[in-house]
């Protein structure tokens, strides 16, 4: 149990037949997602799973155009197609194949020009694709602009024996719309589900740095680190 870094338990949405008879067993239940429209023309999705949300998306919005005739559609849905966001370079100085997961050259391009480890890099690499070179890049430029730091200071280690780097604080406030310590830290690195004191030893230092960019005030300053304590403390494991 020492070994326990972080604990947590979650409920998962599972689409019922309200006719069926309640036995108190889910394991009959569809894992699938279902599109309900209502009698007055609402469209629900119901159940579902994080890994088939553009399957669930289009199903939605196929309903819809079924439904309201007055609602056209431009074209085909693209979702199944579409790329996720870094899943390319924009500067077309890389392929798509050098940001894979597995085989892929982006850590080593990391690497070799930001001087991160490759632990470091392939986390990089894997959590952010192409972006990571504009984390890396706004890392850089955030330290020239300090006044006796360090100009790779961003792209140091945020706790010891963890991958994550300071650069990707800012980087979530300004790019993945974290607004809260819980965001940065469990939303958005997910420090809090891999380790739980460790993720509160940084509350300090993440409230430091937000407060800066969304221009805290004290008070919401002192508010957000009370929640992001509070937060922790649900995350920890307590025999």
């Amino acid at each position: 149990r020492r070994d326990v870094k972080s604990a947590w338990s979650g409920l998962r949405p599972l689409v019922k037949d309200p006719k069926a008879p309640a036995d108190g067993s889910t394991a009959k239940l569809s894992r699938t997602h279902e599109i309900v429209v209502d009698s007055n023309g609402l469209v629900s999705v119901m159940g579902g799973k994080w890994t088939t949300y553009r399957r669930m998306a289009q199903d939605a919005m196929d309903q819809i155009l079924q439904t309201r005739p007055d609602v056209h559609a431009r074209g085909r849905c693209r979702t199944k197609n579409m790329r996720l966001l870094g899943s390319g370079d924009p500067s077309g100085k890389y392929s798509v194949e050098d940001g894979a997961a597995i085989g892929g050259r982006l850590p080593f391009v990391i690497q070799k020009n930001f001087g991160v480890s490759m632990e470091s890099a392939e986390h990089l690499s894997r959590n952010y694709g192409f972006r990571a070179l504009d984390l890396c890049k706004e890392a850089v430029d955030d330290g020239k602009g300090k006044k006796g730091t360090d100009a790779s200071s961003g792209l140091s280690l945020l706790v010891p024996g963890q991958p994550f780097v300071r650069a990707e604080i800012p980087f979530a406030v300004r790019h993945e719309m974290a607004i809260t310590i819980v965001d940065v830290l469990a939303r958005r690195l997910r420090l809090a589900f891999i380790d739980a004191d460790a993720a509160k030893s940084l509350v300090k230092e993440t409230g430091d740095t937000m407060e800066g960019l969304l221009g805290w005030s004290p008070s919401v300053k002192k508010q957000r680190i009370a929640e992001a304590e509070e937060f922790l403390e649900t995350m920890q494991w307590k025999p």
